[in-house]
């Protein structure tokens, strides 16, 4: 591969990964305020059980996904001629996924000791949304053009301020909270089908051949799937006993560091079908020098992050959220875990292009083991920063085995190539 196609490789892919990122950041930024007071009026015994039910909704989002985030821009590289039958097989598979996990969640929601099972299966209802909403955005990602609909998450995003200030005036009640998500959920998967549908004019239908592929290969993934959002969102169920303040200080932490994740998930997603395309184009140069040259921008920006949150945060908190003083070293102790996992979702995303699901998800199962060896361990004397040192190490052991792995497989694809 030329440097001219390097760089016209590596300006597709940030172009795309910097319009998922400014529709986030803008999305960040019109919903931070009223975010932030809804914080301080629920404290941290609200937020917490809020914060949990949320958290069981996004797990049941993750498994119900069945791996098709991860399978879908890779195999859908492959039929991007027939992109129409490609999104209604995965549509089609994703509703009867998803319609079983939401039953699922709604059957076990009164397991929960800090929050009202009524909570937990509102919640569970935008899970509902999740499959149209990823299926709509597959022919942007393919075709590198999610930069069409950056403004959408910003638009979408102010909608939900507005609501979440009228929930406020009538005394911010958790339902009430749920539901404002909900209708931006709706109003969301709604104008990115219509966008879709104007762009590409695609007629969708459903392949048996697609869908039998489909459940062949998905499956790896999809416990890749489950098991990351399962560790990922484990400290708000680990936390469950120690009542739902100790849940609102870790969720504060969690919601902190979680914009800076999704803006390098922004990337990782976007590089996938990149990855799936030198790999399906055996361009093993290719593949290093796209995972190399990316993988350090991701690590000097979250370096640079990193100090300027290390800055601010405390004079931020301490001034106007001084009932979170607790979270402070929780944000720190996490964002050291959310610096391995920005590298693990490009070295995943590269792994996963080069067909590697099962692998990827054999590594995740035994980094679902450390995890909770760390949580027996620390949670006990150090309640949530216990359970943000369990997740920060579990990361490292697993940015540790996925290099070596990546590592393994390039030798082995140079030697390949070589001969």
């Amino acid at each position: 591969m030329s440097d001219t196609q390097a760089k016209a490789i590596d300006r597709s892919v940030w172009r795309n990964a910097l319009g998922l990122v400014g529709g986030n950041t803008l999305a960040e930024l019109l919903g931070v305020l009223v975010q932030a007071q809804l914080i301080r009026i629920l404290g941290p015994a609200g937020l917490g059980p809020l914060s949990q039910a949320q958290a069981a909704s996004e797990i049941a989002d993750g498994i119900g996904a069945f791996g098709l985030n991860q399978v879908g821009p890779v195999i859908g590289v492959q039929h991007r001629d027939r992109l129409g039958a490609f999104m209604g097989s995965v549509l089609c598979v994703r509703v009867t996924v998803t319609v079983s996990i939401f039953l699922l969640v709604c059957a076990l929601a009164p397991l929960f000791k800090s929050t009202d099972p009524g909570l937990v299966r509102l919640a569970a209802v935008t899970l509902l949304l999740a499959p149209f909403e990823a299926t709509a955005t597959i022919p942007y990602f393919i075709h590198q053009e999610n930069w069409r609909i950056a403004w959408l998450p910003g638009l979408t995003t102010l909608l939900h301020a507005g609501l979440l200030l009228l929930t406020l005036a009538f005394g911010g009640k958790l339902a009430w909270v749920l539901l404002s998500a909900l209708v931006t959920r709706v109003v969301h998967v709604s104008a990115l089908w219509l966008l879709v549908s104007r762009r590409y004019q695609l007629r969708l239908s459903v392949d048996r051949e697609l869908v039998r592929k489909l459940l062949t290969i998905a499956p790896q993934a999809a416990w890749l799937d489950a098991v990351v959002i399962a560790y990922s969102r484990a400290s708000y169920f680990v936390l469950d006993g120690l009542g739902p303040g100790v849940i609102g200080l870790y969720a504060l932490a969690d919601r902190i560091t979680a914009p800076i994740l999704r803006l390098s998930g922004a990337f990782s997603a976007s590089a996938l079908p990149k990855f799936a395309e030198l790999g399906h184009a055996a361009d093993v140069r290719g593949v290093t020098g796209f995972y190399l040259r990316n993988v350090r921008r991701v690590a000097l920006t979250l370096i640079g992050l990193g100090a300027l949150l290390a800055l601010g945060l405390p004079v931020v908190v301490r001034t106007w959220f001084a009932d979170y003083a607790g979270s402070l070293p929780i944000v720190f102790v996490l964002y050291l875990g959310v610096f391995c996992m920005a590298v693990n979702q490009l070295t995943s995303s590269c792994l996963n292009g080069l067909g590697h699901f099962g692998w990827v998800a054999i590594i995740a199962t035994i980094n679902l083991g450390v995890y909770f060896i760390g949580v027996s361990l620390w949670v006990g004397p150090h309640a949530a920063v216990g359970a943000a040192v369990a997740t920060t190490v579990m990361e490292g052991v697993n940015m540790a085995m996925q290099l070596g792995l990546l590592t393994f497989t390039l030798r082995r694809l140079h030697a390949g190539a070589a001969t």
